[in-house]
């Protein structure tokens, strides 16, 4: 993938990170000229349910405002494959710093906060997540979680 164009839009320049269904690309948008983050799932991995659960996540974040929640900015596909776009968020992911045993407690109740006061503002518009993880929270120096 890296090297690729996807969409005949997004220049694929690294792999960022794999999940369960799928992997994180940061990209370049030449029109835009700006960098970004794409959630691709493949087309091995899209299952009429899955390709359902990853349109209506990706609808559903794109009506929220919050600092604590990435936003999205395009879904799209390409050869078979479903995919959506997100800035790239500078920092470590929250997993890397629990395992270096960087935090500290001040630290850990920042984040703490952050996620919380995101989960709160998507509970509160009747959206409960199972996507909280380590893994997939940013510790930036900007108040920001995915």
């Amino acid at each position: 993938m890296i090297g690729t164009k996807l969409a005949d839009r997004y220049e694929i320049l690294a792999e960022l990170g794999r999940g369960g269904m799928g992997v994180v690309y940061r990209a370049k948008d030449p029109v835009l000229n700006r960098e970004v983050a794409i959630k691709l799932i493949p087309p091995g991995n899209l299952t009429k349910d899955a390709e359902e659960r990853f349109q209506r996540e990706a609808q559903i974040v794109a009506q929220m405002d919050h600092p604590g929640i990435v936003p999205i900015h395009d879904l799209g596909r390409d050869e078979g494959a479903l995919f959506f776009v997100m800035p790239v968020l500078p920092g470590t992911n929250l997993r890397s710093l629990l395992r270096e045993g960087s935090l500290r407690l001040g630290d850990v109740l920042d984040v703490g906060m952050q996620v919380a006061e995101a989960l709160d503002y998507s509970h509160a518009r009747g959206i409960a997540t199972t996507a909280t993880r380590a893994a997939s929270s940013t510790a930036t120096s900007s108040p920001r979680t995915s």
